[in-house]
């Protein structure tokens, strides 16, 4: 029973993490602080990145949603209470209750999107009315993954006294990508630079290939 607890465990953190880190790389390409910045890096490779957004970001919104599912078969959020019960004490077990009911709203939004639109594209709704029904926010996806590494950090507290630091973050790398981007770019339309690389290359100290 302990190595089932310790898998459950294991396994919804690398989801929780997955998720978390797409939702890193979506927001550094959609997100209003750095979306406008880098908004010529971003056309002049338009496909890639919004591709790469609409990816990371149904990454994340799927991984939630395997979270928090009911399937037996699988490892979630409602199999693992199942597993805690008779083995944590009643606070504990309301404690971490009381974190899957603060996530219970948001995750019915995913939940939509999910069924709807990414994991099945439901006849019945466009996209846009799919996504107006479900009203998910980014700040709706941030706090699910906050309510989603508290419950697991009790659970393992509770468990065997440890923790996770859950502190990988993918938005700095992303946004380093699209600097490193408009630093090529500038070279590349810098007239001076061309004319140093075709002085170098004429004199021999500038390969070729």
């Amino acid at each position: 029973m302990t190595t089932t607890i310790d898998a459950y465990i294991s396994e919804l953190r690398e989801t929780v993490v997955a998720a978390g880190l797409n939702y890193d790389v979506w927001w550094a390409l959609r997100g209003p602080d750095t979306a406008p910045k880098y908004q010529k890096e971003m056309q002049r490779h338009n496909l890639f990145f919004s591709t790469s957004a609409r990816a990371n970001l149904v990454a994340a919104l799927v991984a939630l949603y395997r979270i928090y599912e009911g399937r037996r078969d699988s490892y979630n959020i409602p199999g693992l209470i199942k597993l805690l019960r008779g083995r944590f004490s009643e606070k504990e077990l309301r404690d971490i209750e009381a974190l899957n009911s603060q996530a219970k709203p948001i995750w019915v939004k995913v939940c939509i999107l999910r069924n709807k639109v990414f994991g099945h594209r439901a006849k019945s709704h466009t996209i846009e009315e799919a996504f107006s029904e479900a009203g998910v926010t980014p700040n709706d996806i941030v706090r699910l993954l906050d309510i989603t590494r508290k419950f697991l950090n009790k659970v393992s507290l509770a468990h065997d006294k440890t923790t996770h630091a859950f502190n990988l973050e993918a938005q700095g790398d992303t946004v380093r990508l699209l600097k490193e981007l408009g630093g090529a770019m500038t070279k590349r339309s810098n007239p001076a630079v061309h004319t140093d690389l075709a002085r170098k290359t004429a004199q021999g100290r500038c390969p070729t290939r």
